[in-house]
């Protein structure tokens, strides 16, 4: 709980636990879950919070620095979801790029 002795830091650490906590929900739902690819800013200029994702979810985390690797992943989804090939449509060549351009995995 909060009192006199609580620190901003300790605030903004709750609130990044509280998102990862809110992610760890949704993955629950997913048993087919192995690993987890973050992107952005927020995930690649924080480390620790990439640690408290990966703690949290009790999985590894990639880091990934792909332009728009968000929309990537949807369209890649979206493409699945439409039951077609990703071979054919090219998103296979985007998965693998977005690997090769993963820069760290957190345990």
């Amino acid at each position: 709980g909060l009192s006199f002795e609580t620190e901003p830091r300790d605030v903004v650490r709750s609130a990044l636990e509280g998102v990862a906590h809110r992610f760890a929900e949704i993955a629950a739902r997913m048993p087919e879950l192995e690993e987890v690819v973050g992107s952005g800013g927020a995930l690649l200029n924080n480390p620790d919070w990439a640690q408290i994702f990966a703690d949290v979810l009790e999985l590894p985390v990639t880091l990934s620095a792909v332009d728009e690797a968000s929309a990537r992943g949807a369209a890649v989804v979206a493409l699945e979801r439409l039951a077609s090939s990703p071979a054919r449509t090219g998103s296979s060549r985007i998965a693998r790029r977005a690997s090769a351009s993963a820069t760290s995995t957190t345990r």
